[in-house]
Parts: structure tokens; sequence; C-alpha cells
């Protein structure tokens, strides 16, 4: 009885272990309307952009920076979008397999041009930009 019991036990908070560390992961921009992955290349929301056809952005650029520091490389991701209405521009570094969130620009809002950077981490996770407008 005892060993089903323990066994039970050990189930239960691996079980709230795990959703514990999933819950903790960011999600990607939702409602973004398009963006940049770092390895795959642009990309345009088709449900998104259906809604927001009558006004897309005259361009948006993703990339990856990164600098030399005494303690090693950093790492952060940076977009620019130019759009003549009312839009934001986010940049992210994300955990290539987790999805994780590690570093955010959150988004920069801004009529004609946005700039959103991440802050610089010491990992190298993928890069990702997005852009989307109200």
């Amino acid at each position: 009885m005892k060993l089903n019991l323990r066994k039970k036990l050990i189930a239960g908070v691996t079980f709230l272990g795990i959703f514990g560390a999933m819950s903790g992961v960011a999600l990607a921009e939702d409602d973004a309307v398009g963006g940049w992955v770092e390895g795959e290349g642009y990309w345009t929301s088709k449900d998104n952009y259906e809604i927001r056809k009558s006004s897309s952005p005259t361009s948006h650029q993703g990339w990856k920076q990164v600098r030399e520091r005494s303690g090693g490389k950093q790492y952060r991701a940076v977009g620019v979008t130019q759009w003549s209405k009312q839009h934001y521009t986010r940049a992210q570094m994300v955990g290539r397999v987790s999805g994780y969130v590690h570093a955010d620009s959150y988004r920069v809002w801004g009529t004609d041009s946005t700039e959103a950077r991440s802050p610089w981490i010491s990992k190298n996770y993928q890069a990702r930009t997005f852009y989307g407008s109200k």
C-alpha cells in the first residue's frame, strides 16, 4: 500500500513540475501580421493579413546582432518596420525547441518607422521579429 501511494505521489509531483514549467513558457505573438524567423525567413499570417490587407507595411526587416564582450559573445534580435499607419514591431530571442522567450523587446508602437531590439543575452537562441497593427 505504501509503495502504491509513493508512486502516485511521485507521478503527481512530476505532473505538476511539467505543467508548471510549461505554464512559464511565453507564447509567440498571436496577432502579428508578419515577421521574420532566423533560419526560416519572412512570413505573413494569412488570417491576420486578410483582415488588414487594405494596408500593409512598406517593409519589415529582421536580423540577429552579435557582439563580443569580455565574458564572451552576446546576441539580440532586431526588427524594423516601415508603415504609414499606427503599428508595432517586436523582437525576441526564443528557444528553438522549447519556444520559450528568453529576451523580449515587447511591442514598440509608432507610425512610419519602428525599431525593436531585444535585450542582449549570452545564449545563442533563435531570433524572431514580428509586426502588426490595431
